[in-house]
């Protein structure tokens, strides 16, 4: 699939309606921007009223600390998933041409089931991502550590190098799994009777051997992106080019499945 094509039609399907799609898209990034500064706001207010050391807010060891950190989480996750789910909904309308008469977004965010779908949908996807990095911290900490205290040897070298491939082998296996995730949202708005779980699984299934073209789309939308008052136009651009790709893909999917179909027979 040519990346400049998509970029020339998602182009032509934005015309006239881009600045309200870049602010549509920019709604998660704003409302995480915003409780991570709430967030750091409480921090600042606990280091200068409370006993707390600087370091303590990245051990974890203070309590009250950690159930900050863990309240923020929930109440940032609460309002970014629908918002996320939200702006792919409408560009899916977009990238299928369904532009003339668009839904209301207030009657999507209020729909029977789309706040709580949306949250699970997002659940499962950092579970998942936590599961794949985990093997890295491990391998990096052990790389860490057999750096710092047996590097000096032969063998304990040889062990260190073995650790930093696992851990750079861990990491790209951990990128591979949130490409693969990144339709979940797309394919949640599509999906209204599927379980996320099941949605999670059709977006692991829809994007193998197709990662590649998430990642030439990003770098081509890279530089427009690097700009302040570029950004939102580029991030627009960039995820109605993605969900155009979703929209062939899901068909290239649905052709092949009807041409076994129609072999078996």
């Amino acid at each position: 699939m040519s990346v400049r094509k998509l970029i020339s039609y998602s182009h032509r399907l934005l015309k006239g309606r881009r600045t309200v799609t870049a602010l549509i898209c920019f709604m998660p990034i704003a409302a995480e921007l915003f409780f991570r500064a709430a967030e750091a706001c409480f921090y600042s207010m606990l280091l200068y009223f409370g006993n707390i050391r600087p370091l303590g807010l990245f051990t974890g060891s203070e309590p009250l600390q950690t159930a900050i950190t863990a309240g923020f989480t929930i109440v940032r996750w609460t309002a970014t998933a629908p918002l996320t789910c939200l702006s792919a909904y409408r560009l899916c309308e977009i990238a299928a041409e369904k532009t003339e008469t668009p839904t209301p977004l207030t009657d999507v965010l209020i729909s029977k089931g789309f706040v709580r779908r949306s949250i699970s949908a997002l659940i499962w996807t950092k579970a998942l991502g936590l599961a794949a990095i985990a093997p890295a911290a491990f391998f990096g900490t052990a790389a860490y550590r057999l750096f710092t205290e047996r590097s000096s040897t032969p063998a304990g070298l040889f062990l260190t190098l073995h650790a930093f491939t696992l851990t750079a082998v861990s990491i790209f296996l951990w990128l591979s799994l949130k490409l693969s995730l990144a339709a979940v949202p797309y394919l949640l708005t599509r999906s209204p009777e599927k379980s996320t779980f099941r949605i999670t699984a059709d977006s692991i299934r829809l994007m193998h051997g197709r990662k590649m073209l998430a990642v030439r789309l990003f770098l081509a939308y890279l530089p427009a992106m690097l700009g302040i008052v570029t950004f939102p136009y580029a991030l627009a651009g960039l995820r109605t080019s993605f969900a155009l790709s979703i929209d062939i893909f899901i068909k290239e999917e649905e052709y092949r499945e009807g041409t076994e179909t129609d072999s078996r027979r």
